[in-house]
């Protein structure tokens, strides 16, 4: 199961056989339950709008099944979906510019989630956000010429739940999404994630839904801690990865929708 933080103030996950299915690929100990053909996975990446997407299909799985449709928390890496559902499995996933994202995720666990939520740090959290108390700390030693301050600093931020897991966290390399490519068939930014919804619950199975009326607003855009151009350039550095993976993904998101 995730080691990410308890959500306090999450909703409960609505008590139904078709929510607990698609939920299901990453905590029965047998696997998925058998399903009709290859698997559509989500692939939810912190910070992109995974949760308002998550909380739209528990809404439609109720009314509409989709047996054949599993969620991959954010612990879970592609590879690690291939192993699970098998490596015909379908991947959908939601795109956000590296840098924004990161800054989001590290925005919203040193406000412990709040406001949506109220979640107690981890304890490799307060550890970080005890030596660290902005990102631009973190920043400076992550980047410092002393290797032993460098790799202290990445590996207290490795310990977190939720910033550290982006597109390399996910993929790997750029090499390794390359050689994904052919699995991703859901694939949009998340400015676009709105206005092309329909396009969306199409691709993950679909071919109608409705919106909860409870649903929860996209938070993944929430208030941003400034940073100065060099905290950009700096952080651009260290997300290196990333953003070769990102740049991939989203070119192959303009071959996947009309963008």
């Amino acid at each position: 199961m995730s080691d990410a933080p308890t959500q306090g103030r999450r909703k409960a996950i609505p008590d139904h056989p078709a929510v607990f299915r698609f939920l299901s690929g990453h905590g029965l100990p047998g696997g998925p339950p058998p399903h009709p053909g290859p698997a559509t996975v989500f692939l939810h990446i912190p910070k992109t709008g995974g949760t308002f997407l998550t909380d739209l299909i528990l809404h439609n799985l109720q009314e509409r099944d989709q047996p054949d449709l599993f969620y991959a928390p954010h612990w879970m890496s592609a590879a690690r979906t291939g192993r699970i559902f098998g490596p015909d499995r379908r991947l959908a996933l939601i795109l956000r510019d590296p840098v924004a994202r990161f800054r989001s995720a590290w925005d919203s666990r040193l406000a412990r989630g709040r406001p949506a939520y109220d979640t107690p740090w981890s304890a490799a959290e307060e550890k970080v956000f005890a030596r660290y108390p902005t990102l631009r700390h973190f920043l400076r030693e992550a980047v410092h010429p002393n290797p032993r301050t460098r790799r202290r600093a990445l590996k207290l931020m490795n310990g977190m739940a939720l910033v550290p897991r982006g597109y390399a966290h996910a993929f790997g390399s750029a090499r390794k999404a390359q050689a994904l490519l052919p699995n991703i068939t859901v694939c949009l930014p998340l400015e676009k994630l709105a206005p092309n919804l329909d396009q969306v619950m199409h691709g993950l199975g679909f071919a109608e839904y409705t919106l909860a009326p409870d649903l929860a607003e996209n938070r993944a855009s929430t208030r941003a801690t400034p940073l100065s151009a060099l905290d950009k350039r700096l952080l651009a550095w260290l997300l290196r990865e990333d953003i070769r993976i990102h740049k991939l993904l989203m070119r192959h998101a303009r071959t996947l929708h009309d963008l």
